[in-house]
Parts: C-alpha cells; sequence; structure tokens
C-alpha cells in the first residue's frame, strides 16, 4: 500500500539564512530549514511506513501551490533520495534563490527589527548599528525576537502570504544552481511526475479585489492569461524541461477545468461564482483528495447539489488515476474504464496533458496535444485582446510578479 504525504508551506522562518546564525554544519547553514524539516518527515516515514500498512519503496509526496514548490525542492535535494517515488505537483512554480539573495532579505528584516524595537531611529541609523555589533552579537538578537516580531518585518501580498526567499541554492540541502538543474538534467530525485494546474488560478487572487468591482471583462482577461502564464511556466515548461532527459521517468500533465467560466451560462457553478471564482486556485484540492467540504471558503459558494453527481464522478476518476500512480508510476489502471492518461511528449501534436471537466451529471476527461508557452500565450493576447483593454491587462500582469516571463516572452 502506497502512503501519501501532502506537503505545505513553511512560512518565513522556514528558509531564514543569515551569515550571523552559522554553526559551522554544512546543513545546518544552508538556511533551508523547511526543506530540511520535509526529510526529517520523510526519514520518519520510511522509518515507521509498515506500521501502518505502507510499502517503504512507494511513497509518494503531494504538495499544492507553496506545497507543490517544496514537492519540486525535494527533487532539487540531495539528502532527500531515495525516500520518495512518486510525486504529484498541484499548481507550483519552479523557484530556486541564490544564498546571497536569501542574506540579503534577512539583512533587511535586522534593518526593521531595530527601527521595530526602538532601537535605531531608522534604517540608515540601523545600518550603522549593524556595523558595530559582532556576528555574536547579531545571532543572539535575532534569537531572541519571536516570530511574531520577524513576520513583522516583511512585505505582505494579501490572503495571508508574504513575500520571502525559499529554495536556497546551498549546493548541499538543495543542488548548486538550484532550479537550472531542471534543465541540465543534475537533479538527483527523478521518480515519475504528475504535475497541473487549474485553467483560471489567478481568479482566487482576483476574487474581491475592489479594483476589478463591475469590470467584469477586465477580470476575466487578466484571468485568462495570467493562469495561461501559469500552466507555460509551471506545468508544460516544467514538463518540456524534464522530459528532455532520457533518465527521468514518465511525467503526466493535467488541466483541472471544472467550473471555468462559460460565456453561454453553461457552467457547473452558478452566478456569480462562475465568472467570480470559476476554475480557481485550490479548487482541483477536493476531487484530488474526495473531501468535499475542504477549503468552505470556497466550495460553499460553487459546490451545490445540481451539480454534485458531475463533481462526484470527475472526483472519483482524479482518485482512481492518483491512487494507481502512487501504487505503480502510472496513473491507468489494467482493464480500467477511465481514459488513458498519456505521458507528455515533447513531440509535435503529441500527447500533452489530461483535462479533468465535468457538466451536471458525468465527468468528462480527455487528452490534449496543446502546449503553452511564454511565447504563443503573449502572442495570443496580443492578437485577441484590443487596446486599451491589452495595455491594462499587460500592466496587471507585470505587477502581479510574471514581469520575468513576459520579458522573456517578448525577446
Amino acid at each position: 500500500m502506497p502512503i501519501q504525504t501532502t506537503l505545505s508551506s513553511f512560512g518565513w522562518l522556514g528558509w531564514f539564512t543569515h551569515p550571523a546564525l552559522e554553526t559551522g554544519d554544512e546543513l545546518d547553514d544552508s538556511g533551508n530549514y523547511g526543506t530540511m524539516d520535509l526529510i526529517k518527515a520523510l526519514e520518519w516515514i520510511q522509518d515507521n511506513i509498515e506500521a501502518f500498512g505502507g510499502g517503504p519503496n512507494r511513497v509518494i509526496i503531494t504538495g499544492e501551490s507553496s506545497g507543490a514548490v517544496n514537492v519540486l525542492s525535494l527533487l532539487l535535494s540531495p539528502p532527500a533520495k531515495g525516500l520518495f517515488h512518486r510525486a504529484l505537483v498541484q499548481s507550483g512554480m519552479v523557484v530556486s534563490t541564490p544564498i546571497s539573495d536569501g542574506e540579503a532579505s534577512s539583512e533587511k528584516v535586522l534593518l526593521r527589527l531595530l527601527v521595530n524595537d526602538g532601537t535605531t531611529a531608522n534604517q540608515t541609523e540601523a545600518a550603522t548599528y549593524i556595523e558595530s555589533m559582532s556576528d555574536a552579537e547579531i545571532g543572539g538578537y535575532l534569537r531572541r525576537k519571536s516570530p511574531t516580531d520577524i513576520l513583522a518585518c516583511y512585505e505582505q501580498k494579501g490572503f495571508g502570504m508574504v513575500i520571502i526567499t525559499e529554495v536556497l541554492e546551498d549546493g548541499n540541502v538543495i543542488v548548486a544552481g538550484g532550479a537550472d538543474a531542471f534543465d541540465s538534467g543534475a537533479y538527483p530525485n527523478k521518480v515519475p511526475i504528475m504535475v497541473g494546474s487549474t485553467k483560471e488560478e489567478q481568479k482566487m487572487f482576483l476574487y474581491r479585489d475592489p479594483f476589478f468591482e463591475g469590470k467584469e471583462e477586465l477580470n476575466q482577461t487578466v484571468a485568462n492569461y495570467c493562469s495561461a502564464l501559469w500552466k507555460a511556466n509551471g506545468v508544460d515548461g516544467f514538463a518540456r524541461k524534464v522530459s528532455e532527459h532520457p533518465d527521468q521517468p514518465d511525467v503526466y500533465a493535467y488541466q483541472f477545468n471544472w467550473g471555468a467560466y462559460i460565456e453561454d451560462g453553461n457552467s457547473p457553478i452558478p452566478e456569480p461564482y462562475d465568472l467570480k471564482i470559476g476554475s480557481a486556485h485550490s479548487l482541483d484540492i477536493p476531487f484530488f483528495l474526495g473531501n468535499h467540504s475542504f477549503n468552505v471558503f470556497m466550495t460553499n459558494w460553487v459546490f451545490t447539489e445540481e451539480n454534485r453527481p458531475g463533481r462526484e464522478a470527475l472526483s472519483d476518476a482524479m482518485m482512481a488515476y492518483v491512487a494507481q500512480f502512487a501504487r505503480t508510476g502510472n496513473p491507468n489502471a489494467p482493464e480500467s474504464d477511465l481514459p488513458e492518461w498519456k505521458p507528455w511528449n515533447n513531440g509535435i501534436q503529441e500527447p500533452k496533458c489530461i483535462l479533468f471537466d465535468a457538466g451536471l451529471d458525468t465527468a468528462r476527461i480527455k487528452m490534449s496535444d496543446q502546449e503553452l508557452t511564454i511565447t504563443n500565450v503573449l502572442g495570443s493576447m496580443k492578437a485577441e485582446v484590443p487596446e486599451p483593454l491589452y495595455s491594462e491587462v499587460f500592466d496587471l500582469l507585470s505587477s502581479y510578479g510574471t514581469t520575468s516571463s513576459l520579458s522573456e516572452g517578448n525577446e
């Protein structure tokens, strides 16, 4: 029996690195404390899994959003080798950060701490004050601060999230070069992978943003293209990279489309949530887990008795695929009546991802040979969105942290 471990984010202390905190141990000094916690959890599973009826050679790790970043980080982690054997990456992004950037971030926190507790009047004075402190004094000062004190020094970005550096390229817990290893093939943990996203990822982040009040066309256009860029980066681009390597086992990509807004009003989600929420970030979680009360913030609005038959049929199918994948590394069970989920193929018009959808009564699942790239998403937006809407959407996408993607696509 396989055991599934779901990974989530560890927050601002999970990757807090500063030279004054170093101990001389290369693992302890990596700054990747969140990743090391994950590794310890997986070591515990290896030691105890048989007592729960599981198999130590059939461990699947899964994570959504920041949890998906954690799953990807374990693919890059030499100490995690052999601790897991399949990976499910839900709505993630390939992320890694140079150690120098992590240290620069923690230095900003130190400056703000000194101002916040009244030690100095401003950050200019704080920088001078730090120069007079020894590493031992800085380390002691940081360790005396509470998590609340430290959290107050980070930039907030809504939904209870803060901007942090994570998955630090230390060369020990994470391979040197970090995420570049997915391009070169130097990542140590090559296991069968499922990777996917929802069709309207961005809608969760746009929901209740007063800026979009009464601007339905702008809302939908931003959601469409930002979510497509998310797929181009975090799913299709990743699947293409790792599938290039002959020692990488099969990669199975998906797109979760249930509830996506349809202009003719045929979405299974009732108004106004078909437009406001649609196939939003995290909505695939209850379908994969079969827990239809998960995330009641959204599910209370989009799950109805009328759409229950179709969504439960889709959930049953998605769970069956993942259960078989956990057992064997292949989501297709012998003699199953489900559509075959074919692995990603880099060839033109070859299988790319499976589409998960359902009407009110039945599941609708099929393979697609379409691949999204940054270039073709931006090209489509340029061709399909008229001015002045195009410029407004482009500026908003840049402000959502996709600036590097947009620049790459415009080269």
